[in-house]
Formats: structure tokens, C-alpha cells, sequence
């Protein structure tokens, strides 16, 4: 499966995500660890990969499924302005201790 998040999906935490006027019944969200490249790399090895890597942080993929499922790349139901928010922060690759590790996500109090 093939898709892209484009810059103007990109926002801030706790911004707004505006809905699409036309298919705001169909909007759905996973949440998702975002690895964010810090270097440019091409054709590296394996073994120096990671030392590319600025960091990781919390990131929503945030979709219109019924645009989604029109095309088989996705990407007309992902890149979609504000349907990225990420953040607040970046955690660097020295303050993670294994990156493989399982991910534990609770709601915050008053929030559902």
C-alpha cells in the first residue's frame, strides 16, 4: 500500500482539523509514530540508516475514506489540508531506548 502526506497536511498539536465540506461523514483517524528523517540519505547502507533519523513523535493520519477508496494509491483521501496533525514534540534517538519497543496510548482526562 502506497500513500503520501503532503505539507499542507502537516499541523501543529492541538490544532484544528478542518473537514472536507463535501465528506465530512467519512473522516476517520489512526494514531501513528512518525519517524522524521534529519539527513538527506540515498542509496546508504542498512547498518547507517539510523544515524539518519532526527527522531520520532506522535503523528495522526487522519483520512476521508470515501476518497481513499476511489484510487488505489489513497492519497486523494490523506493529503488532504490539516489531516496531519503531529507532535508536540520530537523525541530524539538518544532519549528512546528501543525503538521497536510496543507503544501504549491512553485518552487524555476529559477527552474522548
Amino acid at each position: 500500500m502506497w500513500f503520501a502526506k503532503f505539507a499542507n497536511s502537516l499541523i501543529g498539536s492541538g490544532r484544528d482539523i478542518v473537514l472536507p465540506a463535501t465528506h465530512p461523514d467519512y473522516v476517520d483517524y489512526e494514531a501513528e509514530l512518525a519517524i522524521v528523517i534529519g539527513r538527506r540519505a540515498h542509496r546508504i547502507d542498512a547498518g547507517i540508516a539510523l544515524d539518519h533519523v532526527a527522531g520520532a513523535m506522535p503523528f495522526n493520519d487522519v483520512t476521508a475514506r470515501d476518497l481513499q477508496f476511489e484510487n488505489p494509491l489513497w492519497t486523494s483521501g490523506k493529503a488532504i489540508d490539516t489531516f496531519a496533525p503531529c507532535g508536540p514534540a520530537l523525541v530524539t534517538l538518544e532519549e528512546i531506548d528501543d525503538l521497536g519497543a510496543r507503544i501504549r496510548a491512553l485518552p487524555r482526562r476529559g477527552v474522548t
